[in-house]
């Protein structure tokens, strides 16, 4: 998508909003949607509820997708007399695309809410809680949420109740750093340590090289043009935002201050970097307005490195195929709960015990989750290890995934599912999970309620989504953009937000007989 188109849906959106009362927005909504949906029935007369699928350009193939459908609903509609429609969704930019589509009222009976804070949805009342549907109809959920301690529900709690059910990737742990081709980096004459954390010393000295070597291509493919948050967790850590959003801000160290990320140490020091390799050469420079193929630039080698996750075996499934990258970590390992999104019922379903229906029959049922994220087996993926649980996708003559590819498509539980990869992968990930960092702190159990700063995070997305772009591909002048960036955010009224997750950070560690009170 250009910047244009951006910023165009932006201002679209934001007029948008402006116009309406958000506290009416459910009400009305599921009005219009009832009024504009006419089919919600199949021939048969069977329920068909409406699921948005997420899909990822540079990684997904989905042209089989009305076939996969097709098996779904030979189980859903047998099992619980509900047909399905998958509606594909890409999930860059998404939480624009699901304001605008909820707001007008479209139906959507399942919505997958990832890459973004739930809280978002809670407060302008665009899901639904899920507590009473859990109990009617879900019964499977409830009964291993209650189970595992929350793990469900964990992060998709407000005032009490349950707004979404995460999904479960199976990813242990994580961390973050730039992949390369290995190839490069031996002609290069780096030398590579792969349980090494970069710095953006090291690569700088890197980059130098590389620019050295390769004159015509770009060192850091640093692309910021879907970007709506900041990009800087790829290359250092800015403090715990608490299982928010990082712009309700965080805190470094367990020190019990809630602070400004963006009036961080490290992060004008990440901007320094990001400026300086701009004008060095070493970004490359259309990286705020490229809409196109990540890696197309790659296979060009017009950019060198990528950041991404450091999971083993992340860039061999977005390619779709064994390559010879590695990664250059340039943040430490952690531990984390492998939830990677929430299905939630949106206030615009027409069948909201239906989809709750469907949500307990893909937990309890591994071959509709097996469907859904890798598609028919035998004809879109093969079991290629059983002892290990591993997966490769069905392959055309050139060697690339046929007729269906969604490796990040992580619906449902699919922690206890196979995983694509190879037996070297399987190694390499139980070595990197075995040495994550254990990031338990004193403040789990706090949960930050946004309802009262609702109104001030949007308008602090807004400055962010405009800002953050030009700042982090290094693209304009640092000081002044970034001064008006910190001034634009006061003015949007982010220390009001921070105040407000300080004063509840503060009656919880109370509660919890951490802190004393005043």
């Amino acid at each position: 998508m250009s910047w244009g188109k951006r910023i165009l849906r932006s201002l679209l959106l934001l007029a948008f909003l402006g116009s309406l009362l958000w506290a009416a927005i459910s009400f009305s909504a599921q009005r219009l949607a009832e009024e504009t949906e006419p089919e919600s029935e199949s021939a048969s007369g069977v329920c068909r509820i409406r699921i948005t699928y997420p899909v990822y350009e540079d990684v997904t193939k989905i042209e089989d997708l009305p076939e996969v459908q097709e098996a779904v609903n030979d189980i859903t509609v047998e099992k619980i007399g509900v047909e399905v429609e998958l509606v594909p969704v890409d999930m860059s930019g998404i939480q624009d695309d699901y304001l605008l589509w909820l707001g007008r009222g479209e139906r959507f009976d399942l919505m997958l809410v990832r890459g973004q804070d739930i809280a978002t949805y809670i407060d302008k009342d665009l899901i639904l809680p899920l507590d009473s549907y859990l109990q009617r109809s879900a019964a499977h959920i409830g009964n291993k949420n209650n189970w595992t301690g929350g793990t469900l529900s964990r992060g998709a709690e407000m005032q009490g109740r349950i707004y979404g059910i995460a999904c479960l990737s199976g990813q242990e742990a994580n961390g973050y750093g730039l992949w390369i081709s290995g190839s490069l980096l031996t002609e290069s004459g780096f030398a590579y340590d792969p349980d090494h954390i970069y710095t953006l010393e090291e690569l700088d000295l890197l980059f130098a090289s590389l620019k050295e070597r390769y004159p015509d291509s770009y060192p850091l493919g640093q692309i910021t043009s879907g970007q709506t948050s900041s990009s800087a967790g790829y290359y250092t850590i800015l403090g715990d935002a608490l299982g928010r959003d990082i712009l309700t801000g965080v805190v470094q160290n367990e020190s019990d201050a809630v602070i400004n990320p963006f009036e961080t140490l490290e992060y004008y020091g990440f901007l320094t970097y990001m400026r300086q390799w701009y004008e060095e050469g070493y970004i490359y420079p259309d990286g705020v307005i490229y809409d196109a193929s990540v890696l197309e630039l790659l296979k060009e080698r017009r950019i060198l490195t990528f950041p991404a996750s450091s999971y083993p075996g992340t860039f061999s499934q977005i390619v779709g195929k064994e390559t010879d990258y590695v990664c250059l970590r340039t943040t430490e390992v952690s531990r984390q709960s492998g939830v990677d999104g929430y299905l939630t019922i949106p206030a615009t379903s027409r069948y909201p015990e239906q989809a709750a229906e469907f949500l307990d029959l893909l937990y309890s049922d591994r071959k509709l989750a097996y469907l859904l994220n890798y598609g028919i087996s035998g004809e879109h993926y093969e079991i290629t290890d059983w002892e290990r649980g591993l997966l490769e996708p069905v392959r055309d003559a050139d060697g690339n995934p046929e007729g269906f590819y969604n490796p990040f498509a992580r619906i449902g539980d699919i922690s206890k599912l196979y995983s694509f990869g190879t037996a070297v992968d399987d190694i390499m990930r139980n070595s990197y999970v075995a040495g994550a960092e254990n990031t338990a702190t004193r403040y789990s159990g706090f949960v930050y309620d946004t309802t009262s700063v609702s109104r001030q995070i949007d308008d602090v997305r807004e400055v962010i989504r405009e800002y953050t772009p030009i700042l982090e591909c290094g693209c304009v002048e640092l000081d002044a953009n970034y001064t008006t960036f910190l001034n634009r955010l006061r003015e949007a009224g982010i220390d009001e937000i921070l105040a407000d997750k300080q004063a509840q950070l503060d009656a919880w560690l109370i509660r919890q007989g951490l802190k004393s009170a005043m």
